[in-house]
């Protein structure tokens, strides 16, 4: 991407969050955090190695267990090469409880699958997300821990990975809404050959979605992907990704 389109981006966005500063109050100070964390992989792009488009399609069942329990199922596709291929598919559950109104705690299991070449990975997840209501919307903190057990790794890997996501609805239209999310990768030990200490992916998202019925919603759009990959890789990569997700809830 070039030095001019990113300083334009930039200036766009924070133009947008002086205007909500001025109506929404202390709601600028996190569009301010979440201009700059969206804009930072843009800022590198122009030293990225390898650039590819992707598509990721998710489906995500919530239901309510009882009481204050709630579980969670997701089953994610992602297809890299241009959409040509199959990168990787994720098999997600969980087991939640709500221990306020505004406080969630999570745990459960992954299955992810590489296919190029087939590699067998289990994980582990422990989560927290925090709501804060504002007035132009919701805001969302999580912080989520992994232990990732990779086949032919020397060991398990370890990463937090903290996510800010605010999610706003259409005052003239309720059905629709917007989205915007930015979460890190954040590993926590050295794996030979797997994985360095430090912030080694970034995610930056934006999109828009439908309530379909009182059940059901779905939501498209584009997430930006850096890896800040270790030393043991002989490129870095940024990722341009189609984002579709159907929930049922």
């Amino acid at each position: 991407m070039s030095f001019p389109l990113y300083v334009f981006a930039k200036n766009h966005l924070i133009a947008i969050s002086k205007h909500y500063a001025s109506n929404y109050g202390s709601f600028c100070l996190v569009l301010v955090l979440m201009v700059h964390l969206f804009i930072q992989p843009l800022a590198k792009a122009a030293s990225r190695d390898v650039e590819d488009l992707q598509l990721w399609t998710r489906t995500r069942v919530d239901f309510h267990i009882h009481d204050k329990f709630y579980g969670m199922m997701s089953e994610t596709v992602r297809n890299n090469e241009n959409v040509s291929g199959l990168q990787k598919i994720l098999i997600r559950s969980g087991l939640g409880y709500k221990l306020t109104a505004k406080l969630t705690l999570w745990a459960g299991h992954v299955w992810s699958p590489s296919f190029e070449p087939y590699k067998n990975e289990n994980r582990i997840w422990e989560e927290a997300d925090y709501l804060i209501p504002l007035k132009p919307g919701d805001l969302t903190l999580t912080s989520r821990l992994e232990q990732k057990f990779t086949a032919g790794a020397a060991s398990t890997t370890n990463w937090i990975r903290p996510k800010i996501t605010f999610t706003h609805n259409f005052k003239n239209h309720p059905t629709l809404f917007w989205s915007t999310w930015q979460e890190l990768f954040i590993n926590l030990n050295n794996v030979h050959q797997a994985s360095q200490v430090g912030i080694t992916t970034t995610r930056s998202y934006i999109g828009l979605g439908k309530r379909l019925n009182k059940h059901m919603k779905l939501e498209a759009g584009y997430m930006l992907q850096g890896y800040n990959l270790s030393e043991y890789k002989k490129h870095n990569e940024l990722d341009h990704v189609l984002f579709v997700t159907l929930s049922f809830k």
